[in-house]
C-alpha cells in the first residue's frame, strides 16, 4: 500500500557507496638527521588492496554492471576517494577499469570529495577547496566527467562546509540525516544551504546501518521485504529516501558467503520493478527539487556510530594534539615549493589515521576491525606523531634549502649585473649638473 494514497507519487530511492583505502603509515621511529624515510607503507597498502579487490570490488561491480546493463531503472552513486583511486591505478588496474565501464553505462553518477578523504574541511577554507579541486581533476581524468554532488569524508558537514562548497558552484551535498538536527521524521527531505542555493540530501542513518548490521551480527532478521515495507511504513511527505553504504561491506567487512551482495542485487530489482518507487541519481533528485526548507547546521555533524559529531576522529587528548599539530603547519606547507611535501601533508589528513587513535569502543565500527594495523589506539598515536614531528623537520629543511637557493640566486644575478655604487651615482650626478649651462 502506498501511504501517500496517491499512486501518482514516487519516493525517490538514491543509493551510494563510499569506496575508500588509506594510504597506510608505515612502522616509524624518529629519523636521524638527514635521513629520509618513506611515511607510507606500500606493500601492506597494495596487500589490502589487492584482497578488497577480490573480496568486494570484483564482485561488487560484476553484479552492478550485469544488473545495470539488464535493467535501465538501476541507479547507484559512488563516492571514491582519491587515495582509493591511485592505489587501484597502482595495485589493482583491472578493479579501475570496472569502475570506468560501469560509468559508461550512464547508470552511476560520481560524487566529489577531497581526494585525501580527509579532515581538510576543518582547515581554512582555500585548504579544503583545494583538495576538492584536487579530487575533481582525478574524476575528470579517470572518468571523463564532472560531479556536481560533493561528499564530504564521513559525510562531516556544517554551515560552513555548505558555504564553502557551494561557492565551488556544486548543486547539492550529501550529509547525515542525525536525529539531533531534523528528528526521525524530517530525513527523508531535500533541504537547502541556509545561504547557498546548494541542497542538502540527507542519509537515512537508520535504515542504512539496519543493512550493514544484519551482516555483521550474522542474523537474517533484515530481509529485502522488510527494507521496503520500512520505506512504505515512512510519512506521506517522505518522498527522497538516501540509503548510504562503505562499498567494502560488499564482500570485504562480511564475506561473500553471507550474502550481502545478493541482498543488494535484489534490493535494487524491488526498487526498479515497483512502480511506486524510482531509483535516482543524487543530481536528479536535486533538478525535481521545487521548494525547499531552509536546514542550519552549526555543530559538525557525520555519519560516525558515535554521536553523529566529531568524537571518532577528534574525541581525545591524542587525536586533538595530532590535529593541532598538524593544522599549525598550514601556513609552513604553503610556502615551500616541493608538491611532494605538500601531498604527504594532505594524506596525514586522512581521516582513518585519527580514527585509529579512538579510544571509543565500536564493535561494529569497520574500518578499525577490519583495516587498522595497530594493536591500539596509543600506538597508532606515537607512530602518526613520529612520522609528523619528521615531516615538519624535513618540512624546516627544505624551507631553509629553497631560502638558501634564493639567497645564492640573488649573489649571482647581483655578480652578473652590478648595481651603480651610491658614491659613483652621486659623482655622475654632481658631474651632470655641473656640466649643464646655467639658466
Amino acid at each position: 500500500m502506498n501511504p501517500t494514497g496517491n499512486n501518482i507519487l514516487q519516493r525517490q530511492i538514491v543509493v551510494f557507496f563510499e569506496v575508500h583505502q588509506p594510504r597506510r603509515l608505515r612502522t616509524f621511529s624518529q629519523a636521524q638527521p638527514g635521513e629520509k624515510k618513506s611515511y607510507f607503507d606500500d606493500q601492506l597498502n597494495e596487500s589490502i588492496m589487492k584482497r578488497v579487490a577480490h573480496d568486494c570490488y570484483e564482485p561488487a561491480n560484476a553484479m552492478l554492471l550485469k544488473l545495470v546493463t539488464k535493467q535501465p531503472g538501476i541507479k547507484v552513486c559512488f563516492s571514491i576517494s582519491g587515495e582509493a583511486l591511485d592505489q587501484m591505478e597502482k595495485y589493482a588496474p583491472d578493479v579501475l577499469e570496472n569502475f570506468k565501464a560501469l560509468a559508461t553505462t550512464g547508470a552511476i553518477e560520481l560524487f566529489a570529495e577531497t581526494s585525501y578523504h580527509s579532515l581538510g574541511g576543518l582547515l581554512a577554507p582555500e585548504e579544503f577547496q583545494a583538495q576538492i579541486v584536487k579530487h575533481v581533476e582525478k574524476i575528470r581524468h579517470h572518468f571523463n566527467v564532472s560531479p556536481t554532488v560533493f561528499c564530504n569524508a564521513e559525510l562531516i558537514y556544517n554551515d560552513e562546509i555548505g558555504r564553502c562548497v557551494g561557492e565551488m558552484g556544486f548543486r547539492g551535498i550529501v550529509c547525515e540525516g542525525a536525529d539531533k538536527i531534523v528528528g526521525s521524521g524530517g530525513k527523508n527531505k531535500i533541504y537547502r544551504h541556509p545561504e547557498e542555493p546548494i541542497k542538502l540530501l540527507l542519509r537515512n542513518d537508520a535504515l542504512s546501518d539496519q543493512i550493514v548490521s544484519r551482516f555483521g551480527a550474522g542474523q537474517a532478521t533484515l530481509t529485502v521485504d522488510s527494507v521496503i515495507a520500512s520505506i512504505d511504513s515512512l510519512p506521506a511527505d517522505s518522498l527522497t529516501v538516501v540509503l548510504g553504504l562503505d562499498y567494502e561491506a560488499l564482500g570485504e567487512h562480511f564475506k561473500r558467503d553471507a550474502g550481502i551482495i545478493n541482498f543488494i542485487h535484489d534490493l535494487l530489482v524491488r526498487f526498479s520493478s515497483a512502480s511506486r518507487f524510482m531509483l535516482s541519481t543524487a543530481s536528479e533528485v536535486i533538478f525535481r527539487a521545487q521548494e525547499t526548507d531552509s536546514l542550519s547546521i552549526i555543530e559538525s555533524v557525520s555519519w560516525s556510530a558515535n554521536g553523529k559529531d566529531l568524537s571518532s576522529w577528534l574525541g581525545n587528548d591524542m587525536q586533538q594534539e595530532a590535529f593541532e599539530l598538524l593544522a599549525g603547519q598550514q601556513d609552513r606547507v604553503a610556502l615551500v615549493e616541493d608538491e611532494s611535501l605538500v601531498d604527504i601533508w594532505r594524506s596525514l589528513q586522512t581521516s582513518d589515521h585519527f580514527f585509529y587513535m579512538s579510544s571509543h569502543k565500536l564493535g561494529d565500527d569497520s574500518h578499525r576491525s577490519y583495516f587498522s594495523q595497530y594493536p591500539s589506539p596509543y600506538e597508532a598515536f606515537i607512530n602518526y606523531m613520529n612520522i609528523l614531528k619528521d615531516f615538519i623537520s624535513n618540512v624546516e629543511g627544505a624551507r631553509q634549502k629553497e631560502a638558501d637557493s634564493d639567497h645564492a640566486k640573488l649573489l649571482e644575478s647581483e655578480r652578473q649585473h652590478p648595481k651603480t655604487p651610491v658614491w659613483a651615482m652621486k659623482r655622475e650626478l654632481q658631474t651632470r649638473l655641473a656640466s649643464e649651462p646655467k639658466p
